[in-house]
């Protein structure tokens, strides 16, 4: 097995020599040929030198020879008269041109002097002028090429020795287009860069608001701001070409001495304003003093919409609030090996019944902040209306809240005042925080880990914690109701919120009771019940009225609710 692999790795040694013997002598073939073609170039070049050194010493005899050749003609003897110039020979034979002549005259829409150079001579030498021979008839074509403006701004430019220094005193004191004229005439002359022309011509504009909108489309050369303010002056001035505005509306001083200008009139010296002698306070006539004449203050002109709300509030205020006291619960005490829960035992109604006594217990009962709370709303009905002061106090309307006691001892009950917010879209019955926390109420309020979604009438949701505190609300009409209320803020800053789970337990006791008109007896709307006795029925007929009042029908569409109508 050695023998086989030393045997193979021989003859591939073998091979490998071989290649390589081979490679070498073609690479000593390719470089022989490169030699010769080396040698062949540079035998090329000698060549060529020697053929240019010959040309260069044959053309002169070549030159002689043909000079030999020639005939020569004869030459006058030089004369001694002077020789007559014909000066129509010297005047070129011009061509007729199918265009005008460039023209520089100074202004916006001139070109550049360099240009005008190089148009001017290219014009003429078509015409058929040689510009070395005939200068002084370019003379003439230059004048009539140049117009003034062109030759009062070589005069007062090109010549100024202080033409840099006019960059300073460049501000626009007429019109846009005058200033943007002055401003390039200077610029064709003076060469500067771009930014710094810019910037010039931004600081010399008189116009604030033009600087900002020719700023604000970023320009990225003089042109192109200068284009932009073209652009903005026919924003401003609507219909105005630039070549129809004046050259200037600046007023040159008139030198007049010591006269004034006299038309007729005098003008009027200023009048030192002086304060009120009453107030002190305001630079106005004592007469018209607000402080001393209180009549002529302007007084704020009142809403239409807030008095007629309140004339709705307080005429519905006078209508639910039924007439005489509210009932009296009566305070027993609980005992302690029964429920922890104190339930109300009687409720004695004793109508026509103003006792002093009575409502000095109840203000004891109320604590600081419900005695602010009922006195302001006391206040505000008696500013709706001032006539009916003593029936507002002894006719407010309020439910009685009762809180359930938690405690095994013997406890009186309490009797809490609230405001109700009673709402029939609302599938929960919730009390307001605020509420609780000022009665003392957090005591008795359950928390547990879960969490209620609540869905508002836009459709919002958010999500709350559990919190809830049983209840027990009287309100006058009703049956007692003891329910699990949550603890959620309350709209239109109400106490109690009374939703589906209270009119579903009094719905059956309403449907039953009957109110008639001399239940009323005594209200301040029972005259207006007893002239309308008709249209205030206990059961309205089951007939449509006459065909007299109309046609009884409204038109409905299907897609939106009868509600919204």
């Amino acid at each position: 097995m050695r023998q086989e692999f030393a045997a193979s790795i021989a003859g591939v040694n073998q091979n490998v020599n071989e290649e390589i013997v081979s490679l070498k002598d073609k690479i000593s073939e390719l470089l022989a040929g490169m030699n010769g073609l080396v040698n062949s170039i540079s035998n090329t070049r000698q060549g060529a030198k020697a053929a240019s050194a010959m040309a260069l010493t044959t053309q002169p005899r070549l030159d002689h020879q043909q000079d030999q050749a020639r005939p020569q003609a004869a030459v006058p003897p030089p004369s001694t008269q002077p020789m007559a110039v014909d000066k129509g020979a010297l005047r070129p034979q011009l061509r007729k041109m199918d265009t005008k002549p460039p023209v520089i005259e100074g202004d916006i829409d001139g070109m550049k002097l360099n240009s005008f150079i190089f148009q001017f001579e290219q014009y003429y030498k078509q015409k058929g002028y040689v510009l070395d021979v005939h200068g002084d008839l370019m003379a003439d074509e230059l004048n009539q090429s140049v117009k003034t403006a062109a030759l009062v701004w070589y005069e007062q430019y090109m010549t100024a020795p202080n033409t840099d220094k006019t960059w300073a005193a460049m501000k626009q004191s007429g019109t846009y287009h005058d200033y943007v004229l002055r401003f390039r005439e200077l610029h064709r002359v003076v060469n500067i860069e771009e930014e710094t022309a810019m910037n010039l011509f931004y600081n010399g504009l008189s116009s604030n608001i033009m600087r900002e909108n020719i700023r604000r489309t970023k320009p990225k050369d003089i042109k192109e701001a200068m284009n932009a303010g073209f652009l903005e002056q026919d924003i401003q001035m609507p219909g105005t070409a630039p070549s129809t505005l004046p050259k200037s509306t600046k007023r040159e001083p008139t030198n007049l001495g010591n006269k004034r200008p006299h038309n007729g009139t005098m003008k009027p010296s200023k009048v030192t304003k002086t304060k009120c002698n009453f107030c002190n306070k305001g630079f106005h006539a004592e007469d018209e003093c607000w402080a001393k004449h209180p009549e002529k203050r302007p007084k704020r002109p009142s809403s239409r919409n807030e008095e007629l709300d309140a004339k709705i509030y307080a005429a519905l205020q006078r209508i639910m609030r039924p007439h005489g006291n509210f009932p009296k619960l009566s305070r027993i005490k609980e005992d302690p090996g029964e429920s922890t829960s104190a339930n109300v035992a009687e409720v004695h109604v004793h109508e026509n019944e103003q006792k002093p006594t009575e409502e000095k217990e109840e203000k004891q009962v109320k604590n600081e902040n419900e005695l602010e709370k009922e006195q302001k709303l006391k206040g505000e009905a008696r500013k709706n209306d001032e006539g009916q002061k003593k029936a507002e106090e002894e006719l407010e309307m309020c439910a009685l809240l009762h809180v359930q006691s938690v405690l095994p001892y013997d406890r009186n009950d309490v009797m809490l005042s609230n405001s109700n917010f009673i709402d029939n879209g609302a599938s929960i019955n919730a009390v307001s925080p605020e509420f609780c926390a000022a009665h003392g109420l957090e005591q008795f309020v359950r928390q547990d880990n879960s969490f209620v979604t609540i869905t508002m009438a836009n459709q919002q949701q958010f999500t709350v914690q559990r919190r809830v505190i049983s209840l027990t609300v009287f309100l006058d009409g009703f049956a007692l109701f003891s329910d699990e209320f949550l603890i959620l803020p309350i709209p239109d800053n109400c106490d109690v919120q009374l939703g589906m789970p209270w009119l579903r337990k009094t719905e059956k006791e309403s449907k039953d009771a009957e109110v008639t008109i001399e239940s009323f007896a005594g209200s301040p709307v029972y005259p207006v019940l007893k002239k309308h006795a008709r249209v205030f029925q206990a059961k309205l007929p089951k007939e449509l009225p006459p065909i007299e009042h109309g046609e009884h029908k409204m038109d409905v569409k299907s897609q939106e609710p009868v509600y919204r109508q």
